[in-house]
């Protein structure tokens, strides 16, 4: 049952009355250890009962690990006193006003509340799930502890020790009901009026405490090194509010939502709570809308990629790249690779203008000796193939040179094949007619000069076929105008074929021996014909390298046709 160890607990206080010698059998209660493991404290494991009190121990059963053997944990607090009964602690720094204001763990427990306050106001309910002690009612609660230490009657009170409801009330959200009731309660326990202002402050202030609203109420939307800068916005709202929905609705005015902060970063929520927490360390502005501005602005500088990133397809021109960097930032606003990539596209870009200059707006000429450049001198450096090319095209536009009309009429149309291999050929021979023929011979040799297919608009147009409805249909011939079949012969009128004896049958030639056929005489190694006396390899003609790159660059363009 829920409750049998608070029942247990009740048995154990009424067990007081029996015997002496069965009080005197039982073990004594044991508080917890707020120091066990340190030097000043207790020696052993942290399970053990000196150190986690009597309670843990026997609700989480340690006991089984030091030798005792129960069958419950309810069999194991019997065999120990009951608890005592506390004061509200007035003298533990721990137990301040302050501390239980702002929840504290310890602040909130019996040790500090006393028994009265904790078990009135049900804090049982809060603690009671780590250590099992759950009870019905406050009433059980009480009756669970040993019965309090008799006090000196106090003596009356003057009007002046008397604290007013002007000094009491306030701290319970003007509740003058519970404010008259608590100051009852601390009346009868306490004589000063000191003490009795301190017990009426820390029983408001533990009222108080169970209306702070939890983190997942406040700010679901911190994690991590930022959930600190929502308990900054806590602190406040907590001083200026006391209940619980007034704090909450204080606290989400005040912070920015995450959708508010983090939609820059583009759902990198780790990066978001970092640049949030930087943001609520800087000295500055706390306003709502200048703590979303200083993300914001994190979130852009963590974005911008640098030069080193940027700045290398453009070959040292810094101006350039930081003219390209601005035109990309305002197109790819916070992401980083796309900026990267909008960056080194414009590089490509002007590098290819560059290069194509000399050619006037002709990008397949230019493309040719590019092509020529890379692919047969290997060249990869910008400047070497940005001259490479320069050259051809001030070649190429020499007086003497074949016109394209002279060359390319072979090619179809391809003029980026045709301009290849002119390119070549021109390193081969210089004079007009030699390049007009190298061109012309390596393109009909290799079949780059094949005619052009007729395009579907040019072929000539399907004759319609006419449908199956409109077909004619043969007339088929009726049953009566058929021709008779004829009269097969049977087996018996059939004419027998004359089949020849044995006798009638010619005879077989007698087919000559091995030693009687005629040996065919083999040639003697003197009557061979001579061989042909083969040229050796180096008196075969050799091709130039010019010739061998012409022939090489026509089987590449054959392969990319």
């Amino acid at each position: 049952m829920r409750y049998s160890l608070a029942i247990s607990l009740a048995s154990a206080a009424v067990s007081l009355a029996g015997p002496l010698q069965t009080r005197q059998d039982k073990k004594p209660f044991i508080e917890p250890s707020y120091e066990c493991g340190h030097a000043n404290g207790p020696s052993g494991r942290e399970d053990s009962e000196a150190c986690s009190g009597t309670l843990l121990y026997c609700f989480k059963k340690n006991y089984k690990s030091f030798g005792e053997h129960y069958n419950s944990s309810k069999a194991c607090l019997n065999t120990r006193e009951p608890p005592p009964f506390k004061e509200l602690n007035v003298k533990d720094e721990i137990c301040d006003e302050i501390t239980i204001k702002w929840g504290s763990t310890r602040a909130l427990k019996e040790d500090c509340l006393g028994t009265s306050i904790f078990c009135n106001q049900r804090w049982y309910e809060k603690t009671g799930e780590k250590n099992g002690e759950m009870y019905d009612n406050p009433k059980q609660c009480i009756e669970a502890r040993r019965p309090a230490k008799p006090k000196p009657s106090p003596e009356q009170p003057t009007e002046a020790e008397l604290p007013t409801e002007a000094e009491l009330c306030p701290q319970f959200n003007n509740n003058r009901t519970a404010c008259i009731t608590t100051k009852t309660m601390c009346l009868g326990q306490y004589n000063t009026k000191a003490e009795r202002i301190r017990c009426i402050y820390a029983a408001a202030a533990a009222a108080r405490a169970a209306e702070r609203p939890t983190q997942a109420e406040l700010c679901p939307q911190f994690t991590g090194e930022a959930w600190f800068t929502c308990g900054w916005v806590i602190g406040i709202c907590v001083r200026r509010h006391q209940t619980k929905a007034e704090r909450i609705e204080c606290v989400h005015a005040k912070m920015p939502t995450e959708a508010e902060l983090c939609a820059p970063f583009h759902g990198n929520s780790t990066a978001c709570m970092a640049a949030t927490a930087a943001c609520y360390k800087q000295k500055g502005p706390n306003s709502k809308k200048a703590r979303i501005e200083c993300v914001h602005a994190a979130a852009a500088a963590a974005a911008r990629p640098t030069e080193e990133e940027l700045c290398p397809p453009f070959n040292g021109n810094r101006t350039a790249c930081i003219d390209a960097t601005r035109e990309c930032l305002g197109q790819h606003k916070g992401r980083r690779q796309a900026i990267i990539k909008c960056a080194h596209n414009i590089a490509e870009i002007r590098a290819e203008e560059e290069l194509c200059q000399p050619f006037n707006g002709d990008k397949d000429a230019c493309s040719a000796a590019k092509y020529v450049c890379k692919k047969y001198d290997g060249l990869r450096r910008k400047e070497q193939v940005l001259k490479c090319v320069h050259d051809h095209a001030a070649a190429a536009a020499g007086p003497e040179l074949p016109t394209e009309a002279e060359l390319c009429p072979p090619f179809n149309g391809n003029r980026e094949a045709c301009f290849v291999l002119r390119t070549l050929c021109m390193r081969e021979d210089n004079a007009k007619k030699a390049i007009i023929k190298c061109v012309h011979d390596v393109a009909a040799n290799h079949g780059l000069t094949k005619a052009k297919q007729p395009t579907k608009a040019g072929l000539p147009a399907k004759a319609k076929q006419p449908t199956e409805a409109e077909q004619p249909k043969a007339e088929q011939p009726t049953k009566a105008k058929l021709p008779a079949k004829a009269k097969q012969p049977t087996e018996a009128e059939q004419p027998k074929a004359e089949q020849p004896t044995k006798a009638k049958l010619p005879a077989k030639a007698k087919q000559p021996t091995e030693a009687e056929q005629p040996k065919a005489e083999q040639p003697t190694k003197a009557k061979l014909p001579a061989k042909a006396k083969q040229p050796r390899k180096s008196s075969l003609p050799r091709q130039s390298s010019a010739h061998h790159s012409i022939n090489l660059a026509a089987r590449r363009l054959v392969r990319l046709q």
